[in-house]
């Protein structure tokens, strides 16, 4: 069944990525990453599931393969076309309610929980002067 194909992945990989439409964007959620990582991670953008699944799953793997933690800061999430580096950040998200009953509902009780946001068509963050706000990344 479903929990027992995830459970295979994660006993594999170490941790499960899975996508999911909603009222609005795609929405890609980790589950079992709190032990290599101490959080479970959830992105969503007005980009192609398959897009949003690979960006979130090629960040994973960098932090798990350079041994890092979470990244408090902007970071390089990979490249542009044109070459440049796609700025991103991680967001603490644990306060918000609607993201720990997203992400409860969907895997387990969790303690920690991180969104991740990439920069927009001209690569600012959210939050940023200038920002794209049709690019939007909240969680609905």
């Amino acid at each position: 069944d479903y929990y027992q194909e995830i459970q295979k992945v994660i006993d594999k990989v170490g941790y499960a990525i899975q996508g999911v439409f909603g009222d609005g964007n795609p929405v890609c959620y980790t589950i079992g990453l709190t032990p290599l990582l101490g959080a479970e991670i959830l992105t969503t953008a007005p980009i192609s599931l398959d897009t949003l699944y690979q960006m979130l799953r090629t960040n994973i793997d960098d932090f798990i393969k350079n041994k890092q933690s979470i990244p408090v800061d902007v970071f390089s999430g990979g490249y542009l076309k044109n070459g440049d580096e796609l700025r991103c950040k991680l967001v603490d998200v644990s306060t918000n309610k609607d993201v720990l009953n997203f992400i409860t509902v969907r895997t387990c009780n969790v303690d920690k929980v991180y969104q991740l946001y990439f920069g927009d068509i001209n690569n600012i963050l959210p939050g940023e002067d200038g920002y794209d706000n049709n690019f939007d990344q909240e969680l609905k």
